[in-house]
């Protein structure tokens, strides 16, 4: 009688064990396989995010070489200016000179 109860249980419990044995190996696998496929989107999201840095940079390096072009001939344009206004300061004050002198009749 004990063994009509205990056989079938045993089995059951050997079973169950083996089971649950191979199960856990299976959900590690399965865990696993899920960390590779979040490292890989995680890679591919970086990934995305450096190469549209690369771009940003590249083109504000561009841009800043622009102003630094466009401020470059802005000094040039101003000591022209600077010059320009000094010559005719100089005219002007020849011109004062010139009107100071008494006119002779």
């Amino acid at each position: 009688m004990l063994e009509t109860f205990l056989y079938p249980v045993i089995a059951s419990f050997l079973t169950a064990l083996t089971t649950w044995g191979f199960a856990k190996g299976k959900t590690k696998q399965q865990i696993r396989a899920l960390q590779i496929e979040n490292d890989e989107k995680s890679a591919k999201y970086y990934q995305g995010l450096v190469d549209d840095l690369a771009v940003r940079l590249k083109k504000a390096l561009d841009q800043l070489q622009d102003l630094d072009q466009k401020y470059r001939g802005l000094l040039n344009d101003h000591q022209e200016v600077l010059s320009i206004n000094k010559e005719l300061i100089d005219e002007l004050r020849k011109y004062k000179q010139l009107r100071k002198e008494p006119i002779k009749t």
